[in-house]
This record gives structure tokens, sequence and C-alpha cells, in this order.
């Protein structure tokens, strides 16, 4: 195990971020709100997503957050159909549930 001192040492000091100016980059319509609020609880969601192609699928995924990017925001989360973190797109998530966690996909190493 590593020490707090070790990792500055390489590493450099922590970088701090101000919550204030990341919160103000994205206003989510009301719509949005319960699946914003079951990532940021990495809760697993089975969602119907629609591709670049515009092929439409229906994915289990364990939800790791939320980010802005290109000015659009994408969640990042472990997808069970590709068994891998994949980014997806706010907008393209047509609709989505919680599923219970015994049903959720265990995220595995490569």
């Amino acid at each position: 195990m590593k020490t707090r001192e070790q990792f500055e040492q390489w590493y450099g000091d922590p970088i701090f971020f101000s919550p204030e100016k990341y919160n103000l980059l994205v206003n989510l319509s009301a719509e949005y709100k319960p699946l914003k609020d079951a990532i940021e609880l990495g809760k697993c969601l089975e969602v119907v997503y629609e591709d670049r192609s515009g092929n439409t699928t229906r994915r289990q995924i364990r939800a790791q957050g939320l980010y802005v990017a290109y000015g659009n925001l994408y969640v990042t989360a472990y997808c069970q159909l590709r068994d891998a973190n994949r980014n997806f797109k706010l907008e393209r998530i047509h609709a989505f549930r919680i599923i219970e966690e015994n049903e959720c996909p265990e995220l595995t190493e490569h």
C-alpha cells in the first residue's frame, strides 16, 4: 500500500476543482433528473440506446458518472452488451429503468 506522501512525491500535489465552476456547465431539463440521480448514485440501469448509426439496443449498464465533452453530456458506464467501459451520449438514451443489484452487470478486469 502506498502512502499519500509517496503518491504526492510521484504525482505532485493533488488538483482541486471548484464544484461551483463545473456545476454551471450542465443545465439538465427536468426529464433527465431521475437518470442523473441514478447515475450519480452508481445505480445499475437498463437503457434503450441509439448508437451513431441509428440502431437502437437495450443494454444493462453500471453507471460510473457524467461528463461534458464537445458540448455534449455523456454517461460513462460499464456496458454488459459490449463487456467494456463505454461512453453514452445522454441525448441518445431514449428510455431507462433502474434494475436490481443482482441483475446488474459485474465489472470485469481486462
